[in-house]
């Protein structure tokens, strides 16, 4: 015999007397109910939660509200009538003594671990809530998995890895910023040193990097954890794309543009690929940096040590030493294999946020599969892997089937030691069509809004207006 269900009213009544911290999302991901539990553990009231859509994970947007919403957002498996329980990490309450900030979360120091009950509306409810979830939290029970051990992150499931990078995010909220190195490793942990180190000084500095390494981002990043009072302009130009007469009007155009703002800020330029420039323009370029002045921060982006170029004899030395001898070095992925399982969760809830696709995460035996990958391109092709399965996942949890054959049979060649030579893989445009696939996906979501598609992709506005024109689609610029 089917048990009865309530009518709406009957569960707003009882949801609203419950003394346990909860919220329902409708089939929409929509927030639509919160108690005073809940408004309670967040400092955020229902109005201002009210009608916020979710996604399951994604970049911080710095909009507590928005942010919090997203935190409580189901597993994309319960919004198809599966049961699910899943750790949760909640901002730390502040003290009783620190006002909340206007319209969101205040500023705590740690956070408190919870599950997340996911329950389906359709097993309560009458067919009117079909599709919605309630979601209530309780304290963790003994048995669960203590994600935030480290040594346990780089063999953890997803919804273990999603609460790491609620972890991570929250943090990033306090600090107004994002490394692009998601994981555990000693190996990151020494970048991330290194950033710290290099940020309280305006000395210039390289990051090298292999192809597909996040350098550029990462360059970006050390620019940000700059001390606010010093922290000027951020400009990033691609010398293995733009010609260098291009590259210095750039410049003069972005110092020209500068306002004087009374305070001793120095704006940064990052050379991305400064090592593919032409041996017959280093010399060029050497004169041309060399009349900057003490303004302007400069980093490089490289594959190889400029001074190692140098002693070589393939690189200019006076440019090489005016890029200093810092060096921030990132390990390729496959010296960081640890880090993978949060790198591929990262993007899978980048996606999510970036488009109405909602996936939960990898499937043990595909994750496995991720961490043996030989990964040549690194951090982009595992990214490019990732929104593959992403979109053709055929259902909530990607699984190993869902995989993209090219890599699926370059690591069954791998393991089965096959000497003959596979079929020649484009990388180039393979990784340039997945990066169109996520920027027509990013305007379609933001529905043609050049700004929010750009802070969806992790790009600038000219940046997008750049690659919009290089993918030819002289209509969306």
């Amino acid at each position: 015999m089917c048990a009865k269900r309530m009518s709406p009213a009957h569960l707003s009544k009882l949801l609203l007397q419950a003394s346990a911290p909860l919220c329902i999302f409708d089939e929409q991901r929509q927030l639509v109910f919160a108690n005073q539990a809940l408004e309670e553990l967040f400092a955020i009231s229902f109005d201002d939660m009210l009608g916020h859509v979710a996604s399951y994970g994604g970049p911080v947007t710095g909009k507590p509200t928005v942010d919090a919403v997203s935190m409580l957002c189901p597993p994309p498996q319960a919004f198809v009538d599966q049961f699910m329980s899943v750790p949760i990490a909640v901002p730390a309450k502040p003290p009783n003594d620190q006002l909340p900030h206007e319209g969101g979360l205040a500023p705590s120091t740690g956070e408190a671990n919870y599950r997340a009950r996911c329950l389906p509306l359709s097993a309560l409810a009458s067919p009117s809530m079909a599709g919605g979830v309630l979601v209530v939290l309780t304290a963790p029970s003994s048995d669960d998995a203590e994600v935030s051990v480290r040594s346990d992150l780089g063999k953890a499931e997803w919804p273990g890895l999603h609460a790491a990078l609620q972890r991570s995010q929250q943090v990033t909220a306090r600090q107004a910023k994002t490394s692009p190195l998601f994981g555990v490793s000693a190996a990151r942990e020494r970048v991330a040193h290194q950033v710290e180190m290099l940020a309280a000084t305006p000395s210039a500095a390289t990051i090298i990097g292999p192809l597909g390494a996040p350098r550029s981002a990462l360059a970006e990043y050390l620019h940000a954890s700059t001390q606010s009072h010093q922290r000027g302009r951020f400009l990033a130009l691609d010398c293995g794309q733009i010609p260098w007469d291009e590259l210095q009007e750039s410049v003069f155009s972005f110092l020209a543009a500068g306002e004087p703002t009374g305070e001793s800020t120095i704006d940064t330029i990052l050379l991305d690929s400064l090592d593919e420039i032409p041996e017959l323009e280093q010399h060029v370029a050497g004169e041309f940096i060399s009349r900057l002045g003490r303004e302007v921060r400069l980093l490089a982006a490289t594959k190889s040590s400029l001074q190692t170029l140098a002693q070589q004899g393939t690189f200019d030395e006076r440019l090489a030493a005016m890029l200093g001898t810092a060096e921030l070095v990132i390990p390729p992925l496959t010296a960081r294999r640890e880090d993978i399982p949060l790198t591929a969760q990262a993007h899978v809830e980048f996606l999510n946020a970036a488009s109405q696709c909602q996936r939960a995460g990898f499937s043990k035996s595909a994750m496995d599969d991720l961490c043996l990958g030989s990964w040549p391109g690194d951090v982009a092709e595992l990214n490019a892997v990732v929104a593959m399965a992403h979109q053709h996942a055929a259902a909530e949890e990607i699984s190993r089937d869902d995989l993209p054959e090219a890599f699926s049979r370059a690591l069954q060649a791998s393991s089965e030691s096959v000497v003959q030579p596979l079929a020649p893989i484009d990388l180039e445009a393979y990784l340039a069509e997945i990066e169109a696939t996520l920027i027509r996906r990013a305007l379609d979501h933001a529905k043609g809004n050049k700004t929010k598609a750009a802070e969806l992709l992790g790009m600038t506005r000219p940046r997008l207006y750049r690659r919009l024109g290089q993918l030819g689609w002289s209509d969306e610029a």
